[in-house]
């Protein structure tokens, strides 16, 4: 790529010191507002997430810092890059931490799930990889039993984790963003000092390093936040090994940058190494990274061809030996979704489009938001297409893309394969849109991006909160459903999966299913589940999370309130447990002595 010019030349003038001032005093306004509108902002849930709570001061300082930041980095070779990592970084902040601050617990239940497949190790009771999913690929739950063999508590790892995640995406982009947008073949990281760091001197090298950067790409790197609304950096093994496909993605673009795209011994070894992390943590992250290494070898963007033969052998030697288990129980069904395009498209767009109308609308913009991101990318490849601007940065971009939308349609992994493109794509896209900074046009066509994305954020990430939010008292029933073990437990999803989950068996029974749905009389009759072990005693959890995953996503908002109008009347059935948000029946005689709560 050639080296980006500046947006203004010569001595600061009037016009960019006002520009100067604006950027500032909008930061700083912005800053006060979002922090003073989320204070005094409150939980209210709907149908549309969380929006509904936030005060107009809230939304007025998340816009003002977007355009704080389109100020700022107008001001070209003048700007201060600081300012604008300041802009974005407490635009990220404020805008992932307020759930956290609005709810006080960990969002997001399926956090709860994950964390049931580490439960076992910090119990000392090791992997089963017959039982649990993820002990297959086990990376993630023993590196965070790790964290909490050190101190760190489950609902601090659950909470913490998001923002974690983000900041290293964002990190790891921008690298990668600055690495492909240098001339040449050389690969110089910010102002050269990431590979010399004084170690006498660390706070200098990265003011240096941030110095060194154009404020383009900076502002390129605010749409990562704005229009990743895919929420896939909750506590999961997909957040971490995210971090290692974009590891990978950093050494493939500095192997493109050398003499003949070849990759050096050592990074041959790094590739290899950063493969076997992914394909020990998340299947699909795995098969992203195959895809996306084979075809930079088919479109010769790095050599030898040897590395991806070689990936290929692990990714398959370790689906066929290590998670033999796994396939032996859903092999069948994952067949079953193998490039069929009726089935993709039905559990991927029109199963998204669903449940009451306000979920729909959720639904519609995260795809218009999702057409926004790609459509500013191809047309900014198209423009560089047009200038004959294609150069080994270009290239590479295109054959990582190709390589995620190969892989897209190959299985519907549970409704998600479109959200997961839309994951493993952003960087790539963020490369073109880069690209073609230089022209006004696609200039004005970002900062429009960043201005009405801002907003709408609340809305595409937090909009199905009403179901992900996890109040304090079903974090109660949570601690009372792990007393009952040994058991099994119908309903309240997470409740059996989070802990104890060596001595619970669970079944959800609120979200969706491919063939029938829930109905009232499945909870009238839980023994009928297919339990692995029928001798333990078997409880229906009706919870508030339940209420709210059947009214959003199937729009049927009266069926826990029947299914516990029915329990109440079954003489057969007992509450052993209830509070606010959630009740716990067993059947008589069979259920421990009855415990109360208001």
């Amino acid at each position: 790529m050639t080296a980006m010019r500046s947006f203004t030349r010569g001595p600061i003038g009037a016009s960019d010191l006002a520009r100067a001032r604006l950027s500032i005093g909008l930061t700083v306004a912005s800053l006060a507002l979002t922090v003073i509108g989320l204070l005094m902002s409150r939980l209210v849930l709907d149908d549309l997430g969380l929006a509904a709570g936030l005060t107009p001061m809230y939304w007025l300082g998340i816009v003002g810092l977007a355009l704080a930041g389109i100020v700022e980095s107008s001001r070209g070779s003048s700007a201060s890059r600081w300012l604008i990592v300041f802009q974005l970084a407490a635009w990220m902040a404020l805008v992932w931490l307020t759930p956290t601050v609005l709810e006080g617990t960990p969002r997001f239940r399926a956090s709860y799930f994950n964390y049931g497949y580490v439960d076992p190790l910090v119990r000392g009771e090791g992997l089963d990889r017959d039982r649990f999913l993820y002990h297959n690929w086990p990376l993630f739950p023993l590196l965070m039993a790790a964290l909490r063999g050190i101190g760190l508590g489950a609902e601090f790892l659950m909470a913490a984790f998001p923002i974690v995640m983000m900041v290293t995406y964002l990190v790891l982009t921008g690298l990668l963003l600055q690495i492909l947008s240098q001339p040449g073949t050389a690969v110089r990281w910010p102002s050269k000092v990431m590979a010399r760091v004084d170690a006498r001197a660390p706070r200098d090298a990265l003011a240096r390093a941030v110095s060194s950067l154009d404020p383009r790409l900076l502002l390129v790197l605010f749409l990562l936040p704005v229009f990743n609304w895919t929420g896939q950096d909750y506590f999961s093994p997909q957040g971490l090994s995210y971090v290692f496909f974009l590891v990978l993605l950093l050494i493939l673009a500095a192997a493109t940058r050398r003499p003949e795209a070849r990759l050096s011994g050592t990074g041959t070894v790094a590739v290899l190494v950063v493969f076997l992390l992914i394909v020990a943590t998340h299947v699909l992250t795995s098969l992203f990274a195959l895809a996306v290494l084979g075809m930079m070898v088919i479109t010769r963007q790095i050599r030898p061809w040897t590395v991806f033969i070689t990936a290929a052998v692990v990714f398959f030697a370790w689906q066929v030996y290590v998670a033999a288990p796994f396939y032996g129980s859903y092999g069948d069904r994952l067949l079953e979704g193998l490039l069929n395009l009726d089935t993709f498209l039905e559990h991927t767009v029109a199963g998204r489009v669903s449940g009451t109308p306000g979920h729909a609308l959720v639904a519609q913009l995260r795809i218009a938001a999702t057409i926004v991101i790609f459509g500013l990318a191809f047309a900014a490849a198209a423009m560089e297409w047009r200038r004959r601007r294609r150069d080994g940065a270009f290239s590479y971009a295109i054959a990582c893309l190709l390589g995620v939308l190969v892989v897209i349609p190959i299985s519907i992994y549970g409704g998600e394969s479109l959200i997961r493109g839309l994951l493993f794509s952003l960087p790539v896209l963020l490369v073109l849109i880069l690209r073609a900074m230089d022209v006004r046009a696609i200039r004005g066509a970002v900062a429009a991006a960043l201005l009405i994305g801002a907003p709408l954020h609340i809305y595409t990430h937090f909009g199905n909160e009403e179901y992900d939010y996890v109040s304090p008292a079903e974090l109660a029933l949570f601690d009372r459903v792990a007393d009952l073990a040994p058991a099994n437990i119908y309903g309240g999803y997470p409740a059996g999966v989070y802990l104890q989950t060596t001595l619970l068996d669970s079944r959800n029974a609120s979200l969706p299913k491919r063939d029938a749905n829930t109905t009232v009389e499945d909870f009238l009759e839980p023994e009928s589940h297919n339990w692995a072990d029928e001798s333990r005693p078997t409880y229906v959890v009706l919870s508030r999370g339940d209420d709210a995953a059947v009214r959003l996503f199937r729009n049927e908002p009266d069926l826990i309130d029947q299914a516990r109008a029915a329990l109440d009347a079954d003489p057969s059935f007992v509450i052993v447990f209830q509070n606010q948000d959630s009740v716990i029946y067993g059947r008589t005689g069979t259920v421990a002595v009855p415990d109360t709560e208001p």
